[in-house]
């Protein structure tokens, strides 16, 4: 199975099946046009370019959250050095919260 992987900020990477967002293009151009939804699915599938571009330009996470399969874990350490590095930062009576 084809997919879309994207890297998320946070450093976890999510897979989303290529099928869906095929899906999700056919019934934008089919609600607008005449053409066969599935003609216009088996189409796009053979253009893997196209689908990133559509997800990326005409997709939400909500349209994609229910097939996602995320394939790598947040990557915590990058963001404690990320935050520490970058994070705001204040001088304070060193209380320790509770």
């Amino acid at each position: 199975m084809k997919a879309l992987r994207v890297t998320m900020p946070d450093g976890s990477m999510w897979e989303v099946p290529l099928e869906a967002i095929a899906e999700h293009r056919a019934d934008y151009f089919a609600a607008r046009r005449s053409g066969n939804r599935m003609s216009l699915i088996q189409q796009a599938m053979k253009k893997p370019g196209i689908l990133k571009e559509w997800a990326q330009n005409e997709m939400d996470w909500d349209h994609v959250k229910s097939v996602a399969v995320q394939v790598k874990r947040p990557d915590h350490e990058s963001m404690l050095q990320e935050g520490w590095v970058n994070g705001h930062a204040v001088i304070v009576d060193g209380q320790v919260l509770g």
